[in-house]
């Protein structure tokens, strides 16, 4: 495959006037397009008619493309190809019915004949890529097109956001967190757990490359690009030449094994602090329920009863909620917790000699403790607790915080915390 650059190159010419420049940028254009719309539509045929649309209106648009960014210009094809399926589905209805896609079986035997350490045997992997192929099938159409896009095609976050008609690099990210979840639900519904996850990736990459249909080369699907493991795909003009590079994060205890990425989302910009605004669970193993502090200057500190779920109803407002051993609260966020400049959560509570445990939560079970926090004595009774989420490797988006209660403070009072507050962006921006 020719380089972006030398695509850039071949527009110009094209619109030059120089036909063997538009036969080379036919030649490098047609088979990724071919196989970006075989891998959406799964439908052979209705890939060759979508992909016949695309190249036509590449050809009438010439003139008008711009040049100054190769990755624009892919953003532009993968945008119009795209938009061609979806302007056939709409025509067509949801329900096709479509030519499944079958395993290739020369293709399964060249990856055979590398050792896979994913437990399968020939007809087993067979199973798999065929349970990958149905399970994309289930996906909602947006899904699909994100995970086509950024496991298979390698597109950047900026560019999808493109791809998929405007939108935030951030919008583009969760989307693609939701589809793997998604994918990874329907795959384990087929009766494959996790580790199988990249070994159908990489499977279906193969079988649906179209190596006797189109010349065209097979992305890797790396780990920076699915996020965990990997298995490099090595293709060549004349077929694919299956190599496998490295299998990552497929054996527990593998020296090759990659440390967990983060799910968390990152953003350049500063977002402002959100509160919390759902009571998810609370834990009160003693059931004799649950106090406040009101403290008072020269005079004994108050304890009165409190319901958890007043906590919500001045957001920001200091709460004094007295929290001991063994319970806790679980507060979750409208929206999703993301890694800006700067601190992303914070909290205050009195001085102490252990600070309480903070986890991230996604409000479904799932959780992840934040560690390394920064404690800013105040006025020598209070603590304000922050954290940065920036070298965070929690393995899901964030949604919520749960706030642990441990031993007895410097004081002879149960650990007190308060105004908890964390970077929150909207779920659907």
């Amino acid at each position: 495959m020719e380089s972006d650059v030398d695509l850039a190159k071949m527009v110009r010419h094209a619109q030059q006037g120089h036909a063997d420049s538009l036969d080379r940028l036919a030649r490098e254009v047609r088979p990724r397009v071919m196989v970006y719309l075989y891998r959406m539509t799964l439908d052979h045929h209705l890939a060759q008619d979508l992909t016949q649309e695309t190249m036509l209106t590449l050809i009438k648009s010439l003139q008008h493309l711009k040049t100054d960014s190769h990755s624009s210009l892919w953003a532009w094809i993968y945008r119009t190809a795209l938009g061609k399926g979806q302007h056939y589905f709409h025509k067509q209805g949801r329900r096709q019915n479509r030519r499944p896609t079958t395993v290739d079986h020369e293709i399964l035997d060249q990856l055979e004949a590398h050792s896979m350490p994913d437990g399968l045997d020939h007809a087993q992997r067979g199973e798999l890529i065929e349970a990958m192929s149905d399970s994309l099938e289930t996906l909602k159409t947006t899904y699909r097109h994100v995970l086509v896009l950024r496991c298979f095609e390698q597109l950047s976050f900026a560019q999808i956001a493109i791809v998929l008609g405007g939108g935030s690099e951030l919008r583009a990210r969760l989307l693609f967190m939701r589809a793997k979840r998604a994918l990874q639900r329907q795959l384990h519904n087929r009766g494959f757990g996790p580790r199988y996850f990249l070994s159908g990736l990489t499977g279906f990459a193969l079988v649906t490359g179209l190596r006797s249909k189109s010349t065209a080369a097979i992305p890797a699907v790396t780990a920076e690009v699915v996020g965990a493991g990997a298995v490099g795909l090595v293709a060549t003009p004349c077929g694919i030449g299956v190599v496998v590079v490295a299998i990552l994060a497929l054996t527990a205890g593998s020296a090759l094994v990659r440390g967990p990425t983060s799910a968390v989302p990152k953003v350049s910009e500063p977002v402002p602090w959100g509160f919390a605004s759902q009571l998810i669970g609370v834990h009160d193993p003693d059931g004799d329920g649950w106090e406040r502090l009101i403290p008072f200057d020269g005079r004994p500190d108050l304890y009165v009863p409190i319901d958890p779920n007043s906590i919500l109803e001045k957001p920001g407002a200091n709460t004094f909620l007295i929290l001991p051993e063994r319970h806790w609260v679980e507060l979750g966020f409208p929206g999703v917790l993301v890694d800006g400049p700067g601190p992303d959560i914070e909290y205050y509570c009195l001085k102490t000699d252990n600070l309480p445990p903070i986890y991230l939560t996604d409000a479904n079970g799932r959780s992840h403790r934040l560690l390394n926090p920064q404690s800013e004595l105040l006025q020598n009774w209070a603590y304000r607790v922050t954290f940065d989420l920036a070298h965070c490797q929690c393995p899901f988006i964030p949604t919520a915080i749960r706030i642990e209660g441990v031993g007895p403070p410097t004081q002879p009072d149960p650990l007190i915390w308060m105004n908890l507050k964390a970077r929150v962006v909207p779920s659907d921006v």
